[in-house]
């Protein structure tokens, strides 16, 4: 279950087991998944057990998914997320622009077929996709998805014929409906690599600019404290309950001892 259904259920007053086992109290299991997350952003693979994996991974495409999404609303429940202005640097300017062509399924969890040896919990990876030193490559996507089907439909008449709706829609076909002779005519360009992973700066170092400094200073304003850690609540400003959640959250007024 991701963020919003979280909230949902929340700010429904539903009474029910928010997160998976993991013998801890909500809140507690908040404050993991958020820790979980920012180690998640800064290194891109972690390694965990399997259930915390699996509850992980709905607040981690929730979340890529959010900021590809410009306004005001997924903002605030992208902020709520976020622990560590690290963490929310690499949000935005790697992996935002690294899923630009992918809309969903931005992340990966490989079993490792092993026990922790404390307490025999099977543990496994969970890691982004589509970045530089991942465990295996994923399906590719823009440009070079293109290619791919480009190459199988040369291979056989049966690939042929399963991409042939596809091809036609990218302009793969002639007028007779034949395979072009060479990948060139079609027109596709592939794109310009944004991320060049030589000239990657270390980004655990946040550099305030001394003239923002002085400048509260001057104002005797104190200067503006990262997110907080500990128990923080679900909620964030949400647009006002439909007719049915109303009619749901009086359904519930009825019931109250």
């Amino acid at each position: 279950m991701g963020y919003t259904s979280t909230l949902k259920f929340v700010n429904l007053g539903v009474r029910r087991r928010l997160f998976r086992r993991a013998h801890k109290q909500p809140h507690h299991k908040w404050d993991s998944i958020k820790n979980q997350l920012n180690e998640l952003l800064k290194y891109g693979r972690i390694e965990t057990t399997l259930t915390k994996a699996k509850e992980l991974q709905g607040y981690a495409e929730e979340l890529i998914y959010l900021a590809k999404k410009d306004n005001v609303e997924n903002n605030l429940k992208v902020e709520s997320m976020l622990r560590t202005a690290q963490g929310r640097r690499r949000l935005y300017e790697f992996y935002v622009p690294l899923y630009r062509h992918r809309p969903f399924f931005f992340t990966r969890i490989i079993n490792q077929w092993k026990l922790r040896l404390r307490d025999s919990a099977p543990l496994a990876y969970i890691e982004f996709i589509d970045r530089p030193g991942e465990l295996r490559p994923a399906k590719p996507v823009g440009y070079n998805k293109i290619k791919f089907i480009y190459e199988e439909m040369k291979k056989n008449r049966r690939n042929f014929r399963k991409y042939f709706n596809i091809a036609k829609r990218f302009h793969l076909l002639d007028e007779n409906d034949h395979l072009l002779p060479d990948f060139a005519d079609t027109g596709h360009v592939p794109e310009k690599s944004w991320y060049d992973e030589e000239n990657e700066e270390d980004d655990d170092e946040i550099i305030i600019n001394p003239e923002l400094i002085q400048k509260y200073k001057k104002f005797n304003n104190p200067m503006l404290k990262g997110p907080k850690k500990g128990r923080e609540p679900f909620y964030v400003d949400l647009p006002l309950p439909s007719v049915t959640e109303r009619t749901f959250l009086n359904y519930r007024k009825k019931f109250k001892p």
